[in-house]
């Protein structure tokens, strides 16, 4: 593995960094999602609308299509650099689940050329796989056989302004997934109400699949493809929460060395600063994990045991980084004009959003049972 970032890598950073600057980084915080109680204002909206189109025209879909869909067929070694910088500025948007239904139509072959052929149209997906919040990517939700009976999936991302939905479930003949125009008369949108002012919703299917619907391949050929996408879902979402704690940290630096106490900055108090150590070198012990696990799937390995541990440790870190960000901006952390709180409440969804880390250990730890030969690097940070 290579420590330092590639020619390729550093090329994809200085493409998208002209979008995530530190000038513009504090207005796409504060129009991530929509306010509690009710949508976003016609100038957050209008922003966010601009936000994605400059996103695209930069490549970022292209990043997860192949070459022969229009895509610049990288991998995820590339891919990670751009959710670190997402992550960073808590850059709320379709991206993360349009990669993965992308991965998933890759995997699916000549079943998945139609639906690789709409994102790179400029489609938006999001995917609607869960039916309760204890339920991860990992097993979708059961689908009823009868495609005539209403179902229902919940904490779907931005599931009211994309383009469609990637809806998946088990079946007793394996795993089912369909492609679902979001305007289709079959498919209604619930918006969830939560504490990071996110975008989630439940989405009603009635019935399951509609007649503008498509079903990708047939019952049970997805499973490996399933397997694949999650994985490299997982490695993304660590990257973005690894981006996520360094804004915290990048933040929380800037307020210490501002905040004056007794006659100095409040960053030279030793307890603080090595607070901040602390919080620096965790931060980049996930972010080593993170793209160890994006250059492992790239070479052709199995990433799953080091894609769990990637977003289990980027999850924690995450939470820790935020934590610190709100005590040690002190009681201003936690009003709304600081965006300290802004990092506290989106770290508490995002890091548990494909699984909490505890979950993902569990996880690693019956991938290890059944795959003894894997390699491990850490479960932890009391053995990293």
């Amino acid at each position: 593995m290579r420590f330092a970032p590639s020619d390729r890598q550093r090329e994809i950073r200085q493409r998208f960094e002209r979008l995530f600057t530190d000038e513009l980084a504090p207005a796409i915080r504060r129009t991530g999602g929509r306010q509690v109680g009710g949508p976003l204002t016609e100038q957050d909206a209008r922003a966010r609308r601009l936000m994605w189109e400059a996103m695209v025209d930069l490549g970022a879909v292209r990043l997860g299509l192949p070459a022969a869909h229009g895509g610049e067929d990288t991998g995820l070694s590339d891919a990670v650099v751009l959710a670190e910088l997402a992550g960073a500025a808590l850059y709320q948007s379709p991206l993360l689940d349009t990669l993965f239904a992308a991965d998933l139509l890759r995997g699916a072959g000549p079943a998945g050329a139609r639906g690789l052929d709409r994102i790179a149209e400029g489609a938006t997906v999001a995917v609607a796989a869960r039916d309760r919040g204890d339920r991860t990517l990992t097993e979708p939700a059961p689908m009823p056989t009868d495609g005539t009976v209403a179902m229902s999936r919940r904490y779907v991302p931005f599931a009211a302004d994309v383009d469609l939905l990637l809806l998946a479930g088990t079946t007793p003949s394996g795993l089912r997934c369909g492609l679902i125009p979001r305007d289709d008369a079959a498919v209604t949108t619930t918006r969830h109400e939560d504490i990071a002012e996110g975008d989630l919703y439940t989405v009603d299917f009635d019935p399951v699949i509609g007649a503008t619907g498509d079903w990708i391949g047939t019952p049970g050929a997805l499973e490996d493809a399933w397997a694949a996408a999650v994985s490299a879902a997982r490695i993304r979402h660590a990257a973005y929460l690894v981006g996520l704690a360094q804004g915290a940290l990048d933040l929380t630096v800037s307020y210490a060395r501002e905040r004056r106490q007794f006659g100095q900055p409040i960053g030279r108090f030793q307890s603080l600063a090595f607070r901040l150590a602390t919080a620096a070198t965790d931060v980049e012990a996930a972010r080593l994990l993170t793209h160890h696990a994006a250059w492992l799937a790239d070479s052709g390995g199995d990433a799953t045991m080091s894609g769990l541990e990637a977003v289990a440790t980027a999850g924690d870190t995450a939470r820790r980084a935020a934590a610190e960000a709100v005590q040690i901006h002190g009681a201003i952390g936690m009003t709304d004009d600081c965006d300290a709180q802004l990092f506290y409440r989106r770290a508490a969804i995002d890091a548990a959003f494909l699984g909490s880390p505890a979950r993902h250990r569990r996880e690693a730890a019956r991938f290890l049972r059944e795959q003894p030969s894997a390699p491990a690097i850490c479960l932890d940070r009391a053995t990293a």
